[in-house]
């Protein structure tokens, strides 16, 4: 199975990632989630949630967000992470 991933920061802006089962068979959930948790708490992001919830795509989206896409163009490291 291959999980393809588009971000887009608008129209031709986009950065497309392709992995494998096998690429992401390194990593567990929990762990992409704390790397979520720090990359969130490290760029300040905002809730977006009024209420302070914060929901794990809330998280992905703001990271991708406050990251910029500068993160996106430079190198693939921060980004496939």
């Amino acid at each position: 199975m291959v999980y393809h991933i588009i971000v887009s920061f608008g129209r031709d802006r986009q950065y497309e990632f392709k992995f494998s089962h096998t690429d992401l068979a390194s990593g567990s959930p929990e762990d992409a989630r704390r790397w979520f948790d720090k990359e969130f708490a490290d760029l300040e992001c905002e809730p977006s949630n009024p209420m302070g919830k914060v929901l794990i795509i809330d998280k992905i989206l703001n990271v991708a967000r406050y990251g910029g896409e500068q993160r996106f163009i430079d190198g693939k490291d921060w980004a496939t992470r």
